[in-house]
């Protein structure tokens, strides 16, 4: 059943409010297999993202936990971050510039948050958040 549920999230384009993450379509599964509508179910997961601490488990799932490095290198990039985004290079710049006391070489971040997906690219090599995890950040209590 999950598998028939994520098909239906992507190709009806629920991917566009769950970002197409692996955590939030199988939540979304989940609360399709517990007999919610597919929009009640979208509201449910809208309505623990919106919160502190769901935003906060949110980026915990995807890699980004509070104190650690890829939380200092995200949080150095999006100081950095224009409109326009970020050119690769530009990435790790911004996290060398940043206090950065860790022992992942910026480069190793900046490797394993493009990895993590937590970055949008545009065909012409900008990195811009990835719109959930944008939100949740700005959402979460420790960012």
């Amino acid at each position: 059943m999950h598998t028939a549920v994520a098909f239906n999230a992507v190709y009806f384009g629920f991917d566009t409010e769950t970002g197409g993450w692996p955590c939030l379509i199988d939540r979304l599964a989940e609360l399709r297999v517990q007999g919610r509508s597919e929009n009640a179910a979208l509201r449910a997961i809208q309505t623990e993202l919106e919160s502190p601490q769901g935003a906060s488990d949110f980026l915990a799932q995807v890699g980004l936990e509070p104190k650690s490095a890829l939380w200092s290198a995200f949080r150095a990039v999006l100081e950095f971050m224009t409109d326009g985004g970020l050119p690769a290079e530009d990435l790790e710049a911004a996290v060398e510039t940043e206090t950065y006391d860790t022992v992942m070489r910026a480069s190793d971040a900046v490797r394993v948050l493009r990895a993590m997906q937590v970055f949008d690219t545009s065909p012409e090599g900008r990195h811009r958040p990835e719109s959930v995890v944008l939100s949740c950040w700005k959402i979460s209590a420790v960012s």
